[in-house]
């Protein structure tokens, strides 16, 4: 009985441990041109970055600059950015005005350096970008993240497959 008892603990600490990496946090959206602006065919672009062990130090820090290069950017509707508590994935959301404006972000200096440290710092990595028209105060997580399983292209750096 004692041994079962143990094995069940072990268990639930298991199951609760898995639980615990899929607890995501997400910063608010960001609306550079306010709430009320109305997107018209604007590219929606995600990435969703898996992590290699030991490497979020890194990760983290080189995001944090891409993240404070977007203030300013021209043609920027709306960003935010979501991780894992307890785990090693992230994400990026942002919507641009147009292709022109979001092909001009890729090419900023910011970006170039963070994609050019990727293999060192990702296992894998899946990207979303779809055009995308409404309200860009009713661009929502939940639905970004479902379509992101339905039409993501995958791209691994010789680690697991997405």
């Amino acid at each position: 009985m004692l041994k079962l008892n143990r094995l069940l603990q072990v268990t639930s600490l298991a199951a609760a441990g898995l639980a615990l990496t899929a607890f995501s946090i997400s910063t608010p959206f960001v609306y550079p041109q306010g709430k009320a602006a109305i997107a018209q065919n604007a590219k929606l672009v995600v990435t969703h970055a898996f992590v290699k062990e030991g490497k979020s130090g890194p990760f983290y820090s080189r995001s944090e600059a891409v993240v404070k290069s977007l203030q300013g950017q021209p043609g920027l509707l709306a960003y935010s950015v979501r991780r894992q508590l307890f785990g090693n994935q992230a994400w990026t959301l942002t919507l641009w005005e147009s292709e022109n404006s979001k092909s001009a972000f890729i090419r900023s200096s910011a970006h170039q350096l963070a994609m050019a440290e990727a293999s060192s710092v990702l296992s894998c990595a899946r990207f979303l970008r779809v055009d995308w028209s409404g309200e860009v105060k009713n661009l929502d997580w939940d639905d970004v993240l479902d379509r992101l399983d339905t039409e993501a292209v995958s791209y691994s750096f010789g680690g697991l497959d997405c």
